[in-house]
C-alpha cells in the first residue's frame, strides 16, 4: 500500500529506535531512572520533539523506546546522553542487551492522516505513565489497576462517548477477550472476587474528577489538555468523513497501547479485567440514569 507519509525510519533518520532487554523486575526502574529523566532532558535541551515506549516479549522481554529528533545534527548528543544513563544499568546487568532497529509505522492500523496525531498521543500517554510509575506505591498493588481504570475512562470521555456507547464499547471488548481466553466461567469467577473486594475503591476512583491534587490522577491532569486537543483533531477528521480507520478501533488501539505501557506483563488479561470492571460500572450508571 502506497503512503504519502514516511513509513520506515532507519537508525539515524528522524526517529531513533532502541530496544532494552531486561528482566521484568527491572522494568519500572528503567522507566523511572532512564527513560523518564533522559526524555525530559532531551526535551528541555531541545534535541527531540517527542518520544514513547512500549513493553514487548518477542523474542524475549524488552522495552522499546522511540525518540523523534529535531534534526540530524542532534543524533550524537542524543546517543551520548542516553549512553551515560545506560552504562550503570548494563554494568549491574539490569539491562543485558541494547539493540537499535528500524521504526516501522503501523499506518494501516492508525490511519495515514492520523498517524502523527497518534504518535503525539503515544508520547503524552508515555509521559503520563512514567510519571505515575515514579510515584507508584508497591505496597498498594491495586493502585496500578485503579490508575488504569481512570486512564481508560479518561480516553472514553475524551472521545465523547455517551454512557450507552461506553456500555456497548466495554461490553464488546470484554466479550471478545473472554472468547480469547476460552475459560470464561473460571476467569469470571476470579474477576467477581477481585471486583467485590475492591468495589468501593473502583467506584470512588471512577467517580472522582481528574485533578492535580489527587495523587492518582495528577499525571493525567498534567497532560489532559494536550491529549484532548489531539483527540479533538481526530474527532474533526471523523466528522468530516475522512478518517481512514474505524473510530472505535482507533480508540481501542490507544487503550491497548496504554495498558501495555502501564503493566509489565499479562497485558491482555489486564485489558479484560479493565473492560469487565468498566462495563459493570457503566451498567450501573446507565440504569441509574434511566431511573432518575
Amino acid at each position: 500500500m502506497h503512503s504519502n507519509i514516511q513509513r520506515n525510519f532507519i537508525f539515524g533518520d528522524e526517529w531513533l529506535y532502541y530496544k532494552f532487554f531486561c528482566g521484568h523486575n527491572a522494568s519500572d526502574k528503567i522507566l523511572s531512572e532512564i527513560i523518564k529523566p533522559v526524555s525530559e532532558k532531551l526535551l528541555s535541551e531541545g534535541f527531540i520533539d517527542e518520544w514513547f515506549f512500549i513493553h514487548y516479549t518477542d523474542p524475549s522481554y524488552h522495552i522499546r523506546y522511540r525518540i523523534k529528533i529535531k534534526n540530524g545534527d542532534f543524533i550524537g548528543p542524543v546517543v551520548n546522553i542516553l549512553n551515560s544513563y545506560l552504562k550503570e544499568f548494563i554494568i549491574q546487568e539490569l539491562i543485558w542487551n541494547v539493540e537499535t532497529d528500524t521504526y516501522k509505522r503501523e499506518i494501516e492500523r492508525y490511519g495515514e492522516n492520523t498517524m502523527q496525531i497518534s504518535e503525539n498521543i503515544f508520547c503524552l500517554d508515555s509521559r503520563i505513565i512514567v510519571n505515575f510509575i515514579e510515584h507508584f506505591n508497591n505496597e498498594q498493588p491495586f493502585e496500578r489497576s485503579s490508575f488504569a481504570l481512570r486512564l481508560v475512562q479518561f480516553y472514553l470521555d475524551s472521545f465523547e462517548l455517551s454512557i450507552l456507547e461506553k456500555l456497548h464499547f466495554t461490553e464488546s471488548l470484554k466479550n471478545a477477550f473472554y472468547k480469547e481466553f476460552g475459560s470464561e466461567k473460571e476467569i469470571k469467577k476470579q474477576l467477581d472476587k477481585v471486583f467485590i473486594n475492591n468495589q468501593q475503591l473502583i467506584y470512588k476512583t471512577l467517580s472522582s474528577p481528574i485533578s492535580k491534587t489527587n495523587h492518582l490522577t495528577k499525571s493525567i491532569f498534567n497532560h489532559k489538555k494536550d491529549i484532548i486537543k489531539n483527540i479533538n483533531s481526530i474527532l474533526t477528521i471523523h466528522k468530516e468523513g475522512v478518517l481512514q480507520t474505524e473510530i472505535f478501533n482507533l480508540l481501542s488501539s490507544y487503550i491497548h497501547m496504554s495498558v501495555n505501557r502501564l503493566f509489565i506483563s499479562n497485558h491482555r488479561l489486564h485489558e479484560l479485567t479493565l473492560y469487565d470492571f468498566l462495563w459493570r460500572f457503566y451498567k450501573k450508571e446507565y440504569f441509574n440514569s434511566k431511573n432518575s
